[in-house]
């Protein structure tokens, strides 16, 4: 199963217009891509793809609020909070909300089955919630998600 970091952006524009704010407030080169209403992005070596989203809402997880998603896949091995494009992407994010852009990025995106986690799964405690949530991901397998919401 492939892993991914997605930057939700939540905008009323149409996705030419998103593109275009996007590459002025981040500083990045988004070109128009081959499949309709799809910029890409390489910078460094990060490649994304920003687009309108398809994800549903997700227990406290509330995606449907964001139109948009600028998302890179990710290489297995290592935390994907660590990734190149998790990097790149809280810049981004940093960015966006400065200009008063309402954005989430999460980390590791899976769709998952049954009810909310259980108490238990809410007990490791560190200096970081974002490394909590990541290691909690890890140590569930690959039904698991991490979010961060900077």
């Amino acid at each position: 199963m492939s892993r991914s970091i997605d930057l939700f952006i939540r905008s009323s524009k149409p996705p030419d217009e998103v593109a275009a704010d996007l590459s002025r407030v981040a500083d990045l080169t988004l070109v128009r891509d081959k499949e309709p209403d799809t910029w890409a992005l390489e910078h460094s070596d990060v490649q994304a793809q920003l687009r309108a989203h398809h994800f549903i809402d997700d227990g406290d997880l509330v995606l449907e609020r964001y139109q948009y998603a600028l998302s890179s896949r990710i290489e297995h091995g290592g935390r994907p909070t660590d990734s190149r494009p998790a990097n790149l992407f809280r810049q981004v994010s940093a960015r966006l909300r400065a200009e008063g852009m309402d954005c989430l990025l999460v980390h590791d995106l899976q769709y998952r089955d049954g009810g909310p986690r259980s108490a238990e799964d809410s007990t490791v405690a560190s200096e970081s919630p974002a490394e909590d949530l990541a290691d909690q991901a890890e140590a569930q397998g690959p039904t698991a998600r991490s979010e961060e919401a900077q």
